[in-house]
């Protein structure tokens, strides 16, 4: 909005002529461009003069052409931003297009332009200039009242004009005007101006680039603001901000979204703990924070919390003196009910934090591991989660490229092993599971555990457990991935399953299980759609009875299955082409990969000429 500042857009209304108007337009913000609405009160009086008006009144009293004139202004202003640049790479000087300032020439139409027009410029503003020129002591910095002889109310009138229009404040830049501490003072205290300032602020963005504008925020908190994100680099930064906590907690009614990046500190969470209307907290905490993992706890005391995004940077270091089992033993916190719960971090605070906040009643949990993470550390995650949280719908752990590092994790002890498997098969409720990138040594770990936990999920219909693309495989690994009979496994055991995305033993995976297709089919259809075999050969080669085998073991345990793919992307797409073709003889007679009947031998040489039409490609 740093157009608006260099153009006359404020006209009075009373110099504005033009029908009545109802109350301001709306803007639609659900809408990928701004839809403005613009009321008609139909029982005005100049509804029956309308045509006794000349085609140009009527054209500039229509309600629906200005919001189209805008949006074809900005429109031609992206559109003059290309040929900006290229003018610019030809050495040729240009007048950049200006949509605001188009649209600022426009509202002093009449006033349905000036009332339309005003909505949508002062709707998202990214400077502070054009609403400090807005009061009438204003003379270029901002220098406090000055010799102005202040009355009170009066001297707020176009300033509350403008300030109303505005919605959302977004400061991504270093601002060009800074009121100094004590001129700010002055204005906060100065007799009958607007409480709150903006009466209709629901959104404010703060980036580390205007810190030195962080005091200014005591401006703009008030009742309406429910979206703050704030984002600071250093502690001195945060001691700023930090003062304007106790603001958001006495002065906001609507904060439900908080968003902050930069250092914390223990008395930083328990401000936080007060503003009791958070549903969505999402904190970035980064190296320099004054914090101890149990300082987290106090974010248990949000009521009304339904997401908790936490972020640790690699080198960030939380953990207490104090024994993490005495914060969930000793001290009384109440429950975390219906939460959504994302971590990420290094392994050992991903502990810590899930040690202080002790969840008992988490909804989903999503968790994302940056830097080496021990197996270890992979147990006590599943056990910490799985084993209190019944209520446990989601979860997902992802590695990203931290699965391909070389490193060993040292071994396991075996209660601890026990203990996750025990926590996972105990648990009833689980719905998707997610776990990707994992590094081999881990995945070998939780394969175990998955498979003799998955039987007992009845209501899993999501289940993705892969292992990096590009995972050291040890020259002693053990053998610890299924072969492709843990797809009967799914079959009998999980009757909800719609999408399977699993790592499987590459040397095992040619021995489909011996079963008789021959029976009648089984007496309910298995839902599985999407499957995914995933394996450490990403060149992985069948010859045509081998694939002719796995398409019927696959296409007679799920019948619905509608996509087929693996890691050896284009052996599983000729496997996928059979299963299809097993699918659409099926109804004709019995299938056996191992004693070919007539669809079997139909499917035989549907095979055949794929191999044919393969090696001719």
């Amino acid at each position: 909005m740093s157009s608006i500042a260099s153009h006359s857009i404020e006209p009075t209304v009373s110099d504005v002529t033009g029908p009545p108007l109802r109350p301001d337009c709306p803007v639609d913000e659900t809408a990928e461009d701004f839809t403005l609405v613009q009321s008609v009160d139909d029982s005005g009086p100049d509804l029956g003069n309308q045509h006794n008006v000349g085609v140009r009144e009527q054209v500039l009293r229509n309600q629906d052409i200005l919001p189209l004139i805008f949006l074809h202004s900005k429109e031609l202003g992206q559109l003059d931003c290309h040929g900006n640049q290229e003018r610019a790479s030809g050495q040729e000087l240009a007048q950049p297009y200006s949509w605001k300032a188009l649209l600022a020439s426009l509202i002093v139409v009449n006033k349905s332009f000036f009332q339309t027009g005003t909505n949508f410029l002062w709707h998202t503003m990214d400077s502070f200039t054009p609403v400090l020129k807005l009061l009438p002591w204003f003379s270029g910095g901002y220098k406090g009242i000055g010799s102005y002889v202040y009355v009170g109310f009066t001297d707020w009138g176009r300033f509350r004009v403008y300030s109303s229009r505005i919605h959302h404040f977004k400061i991504e830049s270093t601002p060009d005007i800074v009121i100094p501490h004590d001129k700010l003072l002055q204005l906060l205290f100065l007799h009958q101006r607007p409480d709150p300032f903006f009466e209709n602020l629901h959104s404010i963005t703060f980036s580390s680039a205007a810190s030195q504008a962080l005091h200014m925020l005591f401006l703009f908190v008030g009742p309406p603001l429910r979206n703050l994100e704030v984002n600071v680099a250093t502690l001195e930064q945060q001691d700023k901000f930090l003062a304007i906590l106790p603001d958001l907690q006495n002065k906001t009614t609507s904060l439900d979204t908080f968003h902050y990046g930069g250092p914390l500190c223990r008395e930083f969470i328990l401000h936080l703990s007060n503003i009791k209307t958070l549903q969505l907290l999402t904190l970035k905490i980064t190296t320099g924070s004054r914090l101890g993992a149990s300082d987290l706890e106090f974010l248990r005391n949000l009521p009304n919390l339904r997401k908790l995004e936490l972020e640790f940077e690699p080198d960030l270091k939380i953990a207490d003196e104090e024994a993490p089992v005495t914060w969930a033993e000793q001290r009384g916190k109440p429950e975390t009910c219906g939460w959504q719960l994302e971590l990420s971090g290094r392994g050992q605070n991903l502990l810590d934090a899930s040690w202080a906040i002790a969840p008992t009643q988490l909804r989903g949990v999503a968790l994302q591991a940056t830097g080496f993470t021990t197996n270890s550390v992979v147990a006590n995650l599943l056990s910490r989660f799985f084993a209190k949280n019944q209520s446990l719908e989601g979860f997902s752990m992802h590695f990203g490229e931290t699965g391909s590092l070389s490193r060993l994790s040292p071994p396991v002890e075996a209660y601890k092993i026990r203990g996750a498997t025990e926590a996972l098969k105990n648990h009833n409720y689980i719905v998707a599971l997610v776990m990707s990138d994992l590094p081999h040594s881990t995945g070998e770990h939780i394969s175990s555990m998955l498979q003799a936990s998955v039987p007992r999920w009845k209501r899993l219909k999501i289940l993705h457990f892969r292992l990096h693309e590009s995972a050291l495989v040890p020259r002693d690994g053990t053998k610890c991935f299924p072969s492709l009979t843990f797809l009967f496994t799914i079959r009998e055991e999980c009757p909800n399953i719609e999408e399977l995305n699993f790592q499987f033993d590459d040397d095992q995976i040619t021995a489909p299980a011996s079963l008789n297709w021959s029976r009648p089919p089984f007496p309910t259809v298995h839902p599985l759609r999407s499957l995914s075999i995933g394996t450490v050969n990403h060149n992985l080669e069948f010859d045509v009875a081998q694939k002719a085998a796995i398409a019927a073991y696959i296409a007679g345990l799920f019948p619905r299955l509608k996509s087929l793919v693996g890691s050896a992307y284009k052996t599983w797409n000729g496997i996928e082409v059979l299963v299809k073709a097993y699918q659409q003889v099926r109804e004709w007679g019995p299938l056996d990969a191992h004693t070919p009947s007539k669809p079997l031998n139909l499917v035989y040489n549907i095979s055949e000429c794929y191999r044919y039409k393969v090696v001719r490609m």
